[in-house]
């Protein structure tokens, strides 16, 4: 479960403690406490020096005991990040002639090879793909699934996943925390084929801003459309909320790309409108949900309730090559496979 970095002030704190809580015992294990009984008996007379030296061992073990409840307290809490994950965690709204839903990586396990591009050579087949090895590949290789996997698999029957990641940045009484909820699809299936591809991850963020951990406030809300960003701030009327913490997220056919509203909405490619549609459930009747844990709402033939998955130390985070065979023509990048949520290093690190 990640946890917060502490804050440097009261590290530092913590730290001094710590030493003082040394240095007390370092006294003791020298003989500190009779020293200490000789010295004031010679100012204060024969009587109260050795009541003084009977009384030095015990009171400096009550004072070790102080500064370690002390140091104890001042340690910065190791806050967990679960609770205000699944709080924040999205609804997605389906187009009801969707395909191909959100499914864990392990799915890749069975149903794909590992391949490496070659310059100047086919491509070469290094065997079944699996979460184990994957990150030892390099970034000049792919995942390719087979086609019976992908076309007669009916992906609303797999276990539906959305993987959480947690950025947070520090300063002097402020806080900035980025939640990010991705989710990793077979197949791109867009309305031009040359923009098809295998494997597809997509990604919507929740911005919250505060002084500490227990104390932050919702700022934005951050959707991706074919790598352009488009955020509105958490207050903005277009951002439909269930429950009041849980963003609708309209995901449009085929592509994936995540929406505020529903509705028909032209591609934009490299800042520029193209001739290219992207459309979603005309309303929430006629969608397809996926919906968190704990969220109330009626499960039917047309939802069901996604596993929520905090992401931590997972080692296929760090496999750099594409999470798909893709189609190109080159030099352009039409029907690109992405690479995985960590090699989004802009995204994945700044909040």
């Amino acid at each position: 479960m990640p946890t917060s970095t502490p804050d440097p002030i009261q590290t530092l704190i913590a730290l001094t403690m710590g030493l003082l809580i040394v240095i007390c015992g370092l006294i003791i294990i020298l003989g500190g406490g009779k020293l200490l009984g000789r010295m004031l008996a010679s100012l204060l007379g024969c009587l109260v020096g050795c009541t003084l030296r009977a009384l030095a061992i015990p009171l400096f073990v009550l004072l070790c005991l102080f500064l370690l409840l002390s140091f104890y307290f001042l340690l910065p809490p190791r806050f967990d990040w679960s609770q205000t994950v699944l709080k924040y965690a999205p609804v997605y709204y389906f187009h009801p002639d969707e395909r191909f839903f959100p499914v864990g990586v392990e799915w890749i396990s069975g149903n794909a090879d590992i391949l490496l591009r070659l310059p100047l050579a086919p491509d070469r087949r290094l065997g079944p793909a699996s979460l184990e090895t994957l990150p030892t590949n390099s970034e000049q290789c792919y995942l390719d699934f087979y086609p019976n996997s992908v076309w007669n698999t009916n992906f609303w029957t797999v276990l539906h996943k959305v993987y959480a990641h947690i950025k947070y940045e520090r300063r002097p009484g402020k806080l900035n925390v980025g939640i990010q909820y991705w989710l990793f699809y077979a197949f791109n299936d867009t309305p031009v084929n040359s923009f098809d591809h295998q494997g597809d991850w997509e990604m919507v963020q929740i911005s919250l801003e505060g002084y500490d951990e227990r104390h932050l406030s919702e700022k934005e809300v951050i959707y991706y459309q074919h790598g352009m960003k488009n955020s509105k701030p958490w207050s903005d009327s277009a951002v439909t909320k269930l429950d009041q913490t849980h963003p609708v997220v309209w995901v449009a056919l085929g592509s994936h790309a995540s929406y505020f509203q529903s509705g028909s909405y032209p591609w934009r490619y490299i800042g520029k409108v193209t001739a290219i549609t992207d459309t979603t459930a005309a309303s929430p009747a006629v969608a397809i949900k996926l919906i968190p844990p704990g969220l109330s709402m009626p499960l039917d033939m047309g939802t069901q309730t996604y596993h929520l998955h905090i992401l931590s130390s997972e080692t296929w985070l760090d496999y750099a090559g594409r999470w798909g065979r893709d189609i190109r023509l080159p030099p352009l990048k039409f029907g690109e496979s992405p690479r995985g949520p960590k090699q989004h290093h802009k995204e994945w690190s700044d909040p």
